[in-house]
């Protein structure tokens, strides 16, 4: 059993049961993808990326213009209370599923042929949520105006933010505000330019930061969604934090078309016997 379909627990099967009383009042293909909402935990991508002045003179890879690049693998790290029993993806793995979606978006490894060209330091790990949103900051909060929100006083007075709280913290802003708050799974991924390896003051281009909020979520199933979803915008600047369904943008879409009733049990025709079956053709 997943940690996954552990933190669903056993109210699952009680609500499930539940949304089936609301079968008559809706169409059959409704109620199927209500309930695959519903048992299936959605990622939820917030993807912030911020670019140096060094770096904008670098522009992003494509796969028509690819970068090469080398990386440097920090490994897991757990931020805040100690997470136990989560299930933790293999160090190749995440290599992996890393190296394939940077080549999605041209940037591709160095080989003997084709030196490289920026310095790639990776890290991913989970971070513990809290109502003191600490992970405000990492997902970009500062670029929705939502950094101020432990600093009510504004030179002796009420800050002027706190009567457009609501306004500030629609959209975006409000989804930011809100995964903040949750236990996350987060990555972050830094490129430098390459003598940055033994300079004394290493040159940073660029820094992509992602997570998705944990719960409900099994981390060795979500990491590779979410590497996926965030390596759309790494080397390119977010004016403001990206949010991404990955799993309705990823995900496959498999249509059954109009489910027919074709009658109670005594209305169905028996199958057919062997004997009055048709022959089945023979290969010549």
């Amino acid at each position: 059993m997943t940690s996954s379909s552990r933190a669903r627990g056993p109210c699952v099967a009680l609500s499930a049961a539940l949304l089936l009383l609301t079968v008559p009042a809706l169409a059959q293909t409704d109620f199927q993808n209500a309930l695959n909402k519903f048992l299936h935990k959605d990622v939820d991508v917030i993807t912030n990326t911020d670019v140096t002045e060094a770096g904008k003179s670098y522009a992003p890879a494509t796969p028509a213009a690819p970068v090469r690049y080398k990386m440097i693998y920090v490994g897991e790290a757990e931020f805040g209370r100690s997470w136990a029993g989560e299930s933790i993806p293999p160090k190749m793995s995440v290599i992996k599923w890393m190296v394939a979606a940077m080549k999605a978006q041209g940037y591709l490894l160095a080989d003997d042929q084709h030196p490289p060209e920026q310095l790639f330091v990776f890290g991913w790990g989970m971070l513990s949520g809290g109502e003191g949103r600490p992970a405000l900051g990492f997902l970009g909060g500062g670029k929705v105006n939502l950094m101020w929100e432990n600093e009510t006083q504004y030179g002796g007075f009420v800050n002027p933010n706190v009567l457009r709280r609501g306004l500030i913290r629609m959209g975006i802003a409000g989804k930011v505000w809100d995964i903040a708050e949750s236990n996350l799974f987060m990555g972050v991924v830094r490129s430098y330019t390459l003598d940055s390896e033994t300079a004394p003051q290493p040159t940073k281009l660029w820094e992509t930061r992602f997570a998705c909020p944990a719960t409900g979520l099994a981390l060795d199933e979500t990491m590779p969604t979410l590497i996926k979803a965030a390596s759309l915008n790494f080397g390119r600047e977010t004016a403001k934090p990206v949010a991404l369904n990955a799993t309705d943008y990823f995900g496959g879409h498999v249509d059954f078309g109009e489910f027919k009733v074709l009658g109670t049990e005594d209305q169905i025709p028996a199958a057919k016997s062997d004997s009055e079956k048709p022959a089945e053709p023979t290969l010549k």
